[in-house]
């Protein structure tokens, strides 16, 4: 499929709290594609997108939006309503897996493995006593450690690993400041592995398994953006059955969330043996660091290619 004639908007930027690595992915899509030779502009999104867009006159989105409403459904609705084709799920998809909560409840309805979890809201938090009652059933149903997520964060913002009762109250309570429901999940310990997927319809490609060992020992958000701080392994050095495996379960992720074009499935190996999905990533990132592009080139997709077959995926997707 040409690309020659078709004006490529990059938007990227807008709000959350992962605007500055949104920034750095769209500025590494904007300076590949313009190399390629294509015509393309680089889109700051932000309340006046609508009137942005309509300016610039695209033809198709290259969504390097990362968190809240570049992730959450909205900006692909809007580019629905302008009918302009974007990579990356559709609205659906991409609210059902930036909601941790409603992932984690269709991953257990599929018969997904993930780690136990409970949720709680800012407003149960501000009911007397809901609280207390509240750590006490995790102490007896999860136990410690545990990780604070927020419901509707990406790229591990606001994310903590709690290995103390009597810090757990402030905790929770801080996280809160991300978002009005946090997913509170039973900490496993194990190897963190990553698949990106890439398709559409029923055909879908598993990318290579990449391990993540953070040296740190939690892949949380300085892990993921500061250079040097993670060591990424492709292929997983794991046993060829449990790579497959790994492969099959994001696949199966990937569908249970109705997702297309791209994602990543981001789990954890406990034991070397139990697979568990931990979430999907419907945005992933674009940089220097950023885990789908080193899956990509390890397929034999260097990232001009990798651009070009999801910008194809999604013209593909809109003309039917």
């Amino acid at each position: 499929m040409s690309l020659a004639g078709k004006k490529i908007g990059i938007l990227c930027g807008g709000e959350s709290e992962e605007r500055e690595v949104s920034l750095k992915s769209g500025q590494a899509i904007y300076k590949t594609l313009k190399d390629e030779g294509l015509d393309v502009v680089k889109m700051d999104v932000d309340r006046k997108m609508l009137k942005k867009i309509e300016r610039e006159k695209i033809d198709v989105a290259v969504l390097a939006l990362h968190g809240g409403w570049g992730e959450d459904g909205t900006i692909q609705a809007v580019c629905k309503l302008m009918r302009i084709p974007f990579t990356g799920p559709d609205v659906l998809g991409s609210a059902l897996a930036l909601n941790k909560v409603m992932a984690k409840k269709i991953f257990k309805s599929e018969s997904i493995p993930t780690p136990p979890w409970k949720v709680i809201s800012q407003d149960e938090i501000t009911r007397e006593g809901y609280l207390d009652n509240f750590i006490k059933k995790l102490g007896e149903e999860l136990g410690l450690p545990m990780v604070l997520k927020p419901a509707l964060q990406g790229s591990s913002v606001g994310l903590k690993v709690i290995n103390e009762k009597m810090s757990l109250k402030s905790s929770i309570k801080e996280s809160m400041k991300y978002g009005k429901c946090l997913l509170v999940e039973k900490y496993l310990r194990g190897t963190e592995v990553t698949v990106g997927i890439l398709g559409l319809g029923s055909d879908l490609e598993p990318l290579p398994v990449v391990e993540i060992v953070p040296k740190r020992g939690v892949y949380d958000f300085k892990s993921k953006y500061t250079e040097g701080q993670t060591q990424y392994i492709v292929p997983a050095r794991l046993p060829k059955k449990l790579y497959e495996k790994a492969q099959l379960l994001a696949l199966q992720a990937f569908k249970a969330l109705n997702l297309d074009i791209v994602a990543r499935i981001d789990m954890l190996i406990e034991e070397d043996r139990n697979l568990y999905v931990l979430e999907a990533n419907t945005n992933p990132g674009m940089t220097a660091t950023s885990l789908l592009p080193k899956a990509a080139l390890a397929a034999g997709y260097e990232f001009p290619k990798l651009l070009r077959r999801m910008i194809e995926l999604a013209m593909k997707r809109a003309a039917q």
